[in-house]
C-alpha cells in the first residue's frame, strides 16, 4: 500500500531541493505559469522568484543608466548613472515568504514592490562593483549596512544633483522629456561596455500645471518665498508609530504626486523630480487672459528613478541571457539564437525579439514571450574573410585622394556596412605609388555582396571620381564597376591570431 501511494505521488515524490533546481532552469514567464499548477508547486515558484527578486534589485552586477532630456537635446544629453537606494517592503516580504512559506497573494505583493535608484553625475567604479552578499556581509554581521542606512548614504549633499531645463512655450499645455534607461555590464579589467539591455524607451509628459503646483519656489505677491513641505505619502492617519523600513521612507510611489511615470504602460518606471521656477530675462505681459500665455522655464532636479522590481527582474534575466549567447559565440563559434548576426546599431535589441508586453499584477496571461523558441536552430557562424587588394595611384591624384578619403560619403560607408564589410583600411605607400586596402567580409555571399555594391548609384558616382586617381594592376579591368575588379586581389601566405 506504501508503494502504491508514493507512487501515485508521482513527481512530488521527489524532495524540494530536488525540485526547486529543476524548477530554476525556467525563466521567471515560465514559471508564473507552472505555478498555478498546485499549492506545491506554487509554494516553490514563490521560494525561487523572491530569490530572484532580491537579486534583481541589486542589479546582478549591472549598472542602471538613465538618459532624460528634451526632445531638442536628444543628442546632446550626456547619459547619468543610477545609485540604487533600496526596494521598499521587500525584506517584509522576504521575512513572511520565510516563515509562512509561498502562499496565495504572495505574487501579486511582489508586483507591488518598487526599487528606487538615484541619478548621479559620477560615473561609477567598474572594478569595484558591490556583490549583493559579500563574504561576511550578512544581516547581523559588523559591515552589514541595512537598507536605510544605504539609502542615506547614497542621498549624499546634492552637489552631484541631475537637473534638466524643462521650458513651455506661449499657449502650450505641456512639455516632453525623452527618457531612455537601460542596463549595462563592464568587464572588469579594462571597463568595455559589453552587454547593454533596454529597460525602458518612451516619453514623459511633463504639464505647466504641475510644475506650477510642485515647484519649490514659488513666490507671494510681496516677493516672498513661499514655503513647500511635501508629505510623506506612505504615512496613513492611524495613530501608529512611523516604521522605520525604508517602505515608511519613501511610502507609494503611485501615490507619490511628484512621480512622473514613462508612457511605456503599467506604471513600470517613473522619475521623482524636484521643480524650481527659472526666471526669464525677458518682461512677462502685464494682462493676459490665462496662465498659459506666458512662456514658462523651469529647473527640474531628477531626484530618483522608480522601477517597477518584477519589471527590472525580467530585463536582468534578458541581460544575463544575451551575456550567456555572447560567450558562446566567442568560445564554440556556433550559437541559437541570435538568428542573424549582431550589429552595432542593434546593441539595444541584440535578439531581433519584440519588447515584452507591458504588465500588471504579475498575471501569468499577460506573459507572452514572442518570436521566440524554446529549442532553437544550431547553425554555424560563418568565419570572417580577410581581403587584401592594391591598386597603383597617380603621383599627381594623392592630395586629392587624401582629401576625399577624409569626408568619405555617407552613402558610401552605408553600403560597405550593409555588404557585410569591417575593418576597412586603405595605406598609401607613396615612394612606390601602391595603395594597400585590408578589409573582413562576415557575410556568406561575397559575390552577391559585391554585385549589390555596384548596382548602388552613389557608390558608382563615388568610383567615377576615385578611378581617375588610379591604374589598375588587374589586367583589362575598365573601372570598378568591372566584374573583374578594379583593385588586385593579393594571396594570403602567413597568419598568426
Amino acid at each position: 500500500m506504501a508503494t502504491m501511494d508514493a507512487v501515485s505521488r508521482g513527481l512530488f515524490a521527489l524532495p524540494n531541493e530536488i525540485l526547486l533546481n529543476i524548477l530554476n532552469l525556467f525563466s521567471t514567464r515560465e514559471l508564473l505559469g507552472i505555478s498555478l499548477c498546485c499549492q506545491q508547486i506554487h509554494s516553490l515558484v514563490v521560494r525561487i522568484v523572491r530569490h530572484r527578486l532580491q537579486i534583481a534589485a541589486e542589479l546582478d552586477g549591472h549598472t542602471l543608466y538613465l538618459e532624460c532630456g528634451p526632445p531638442s537635446a536628444n543628442w546632446t544629453t550626456s547619459k547619468v548613472f543610477c545609485n540604487e537606494l533600496g526596494t521598499e517592503r521587500l525584506e517584509e516580504l522576504v521575512s513572511d515568504i520565510q516563515e509562512h512559506g509561498g502562499r496565495v497573494g504572495h505574487i501579486k505583493a511582489m508586483s507591488e514592490l518598487y526599487t528606487r535608484f538615484r541619478p548621479v553625475n559620477k560615473m561609477p567604479d567598474f572594478r569595484t562593483v558591490p556583490r549583493p552578499h559579500p563574504a561576511g556581509d550578512v544581516p547581523g554581521s559588523a559591515t552589514y549596512m541595512s537598507p536605510e542606512a544605504r539609502a542615506a548614504a547614497w542621498k549624499g549633499d546634492g552637489n552631484d544633483a541631475v537637473t534638466r531645463t524643462v521650458a513651455i512655450d506661449a499657449n502650450f499645455l505641456f512639455s516632453q522629456l525623452e527618457t531612455v534607461a537601460y542596463l549595462g555590464k563592464r568587464e572588469s579589467t579594462r571597463g568595455l561596455l559589453f552587454s547593454i539591455q533596454e529597460v525602458c524607451d518612451g516619453t514623459i509628459r511633463v504639464w505647466r500645471e504641475w510644475l506650477s503646483k510642485n515647484c519649490e519656489s514659488k513666490r507671494w505677491s510681496n516677493g516672498e518665498t513661499i514655503a513647500v513641505h511635501h508629505d510623506d505619502h506612505g504615512t496613513q492617519d492611524t495613530g501608529k508609530e512611523r516604521s522605520t523600513s525604508i517602505s515608511s521612507m519613501y511610502g507609494n510611489p503611485k501615490k507619490d504626486p511628484r512621480i512622473l511615470w514613462i508612457n511605456t504602460g503599467g506604471e513600470s518606471v517613473g522619475i521623482k523630480f524636484r521643480v524650481k521656477e527659472q526666471q526669464w530675462r525677458r518682461d512677462n505681459p502685464v494682462l493676459f487672459a490665462s496662465e498659459a500665455e506666458v512662456p514658462i522655464s523651469y529647473h527640474v532636479e531628477l531626484e530618483e528613478i522608480v522601477i517597477r522590481t518584477t519589471h527590472l527582474l525580467l530585463k536582468v534575466e534578458e541581460a544575463r541571457k544575451q551575456i550567456l549567447n555572447q560567450t558562446a559565440m566567442r568560445n564554440t563559434n556556433f550559437v541559437g539564437p541570435p538568428r542573424y548576426p549582431i550589429r552595432r546599431s542593434e546593441a539595444l535589441d541584440p535578439h531581433g525579439l519584440e519588447a515584452p508586453r507591458a504588465i500588471s499584477g504579475m498575471d501569468p496571461s499577460l506573459f507572452a514571450v514572442e518570436n521566440c523558441t524554446r529549442h532553437p536552430q544550431i547553425y554555424i557562424m560563418p568565419e570572417a574573410k580577410r581581403i587584401a587588394q592594391i591598386v597603383r595611384i597617380k603621383r599627381e591624384s594623392i592630395p586629392a585622394y587624401k582629401e576625399c578619403h577624409a569626408a568619405v560619403w555617407p552613402a558610401v560607408l552605408k553600403q560597405i556596412k550593409d555588404c557585410n564589410i569591417s575593418d576597412y583600411s586603405i595605406f598609401l605607400n607613396e615612394d612606390a605609388l601602391i595603395l594597400y586596402a585590408t578589409m573582413k567580409y562576415n557575410g556568406s555571399d561575397f559575390e552577391g555582396d559585391m554585385e549589390n555594391m555596384r548596382a548602388n548609384s552613389e557608390v558608382r558616382k563615388w568610383w567615377d571620381m576615385t578611378d581617375g586617381m588610379q591604374e589598375s594592376l588587374v589586367p583589362g579591368s575598365k573601372g570598378s564597376t568591372d566584374a573583374k575588379g578594379w583593385w588586385k586581389e593579393l594571396e594570403e601566405v602567413f597568419r598568426v591570431e
